[in-house]
């Protein structure tokens, strides 16, 4: 599992030095684009044929997604709380600072 996480990051790397060094022109920009489009749909295409073969999570389907919606629901929900939060101690914050700079 470890040896696959550094082969993707030794692959990462590799297509970093390759691309700010310019050794693939510009003008394939376009190709590279249509082939990651590409990749990513077969990516897609591969995992769902996986998750479908898959019984366990065929089985258990509306139990995950009744999961994944609370999960994503109450990110959500903190997300926008923690926002505001941190809003009003800026604000004190600031308003706090220009009531002490005005005495």
């Amino acid at each position: 599992m470890l040896s696959r996480f550094i082969l993707y990051l030794v692959l990462l790397f590799i297509g970093f030095i390759i691309g700010a060094r310019g050794i693939i022109s510009s003008k394939n920009k376009v190709f590279i684009q249509k082939l990651q489009y590409l990749s990513l749909f077969l990516l897609l295409l591969f995992m769902g044929i996986r998750i479908g073969m898959d019984e366990k999570v065929l089985n258990n389907l509306f139990s995950l997604g009744i999961k994944a919606f609370i999960l994503s629901l109450l990110s959500v929900i903190f997300s926008i709380i923690f926002v505001k939060l941190v809003k009003r101690f800026i604000y004190n914050s600031i308003s706090k600072g220009e009531s002490e700079s005005e005495l």
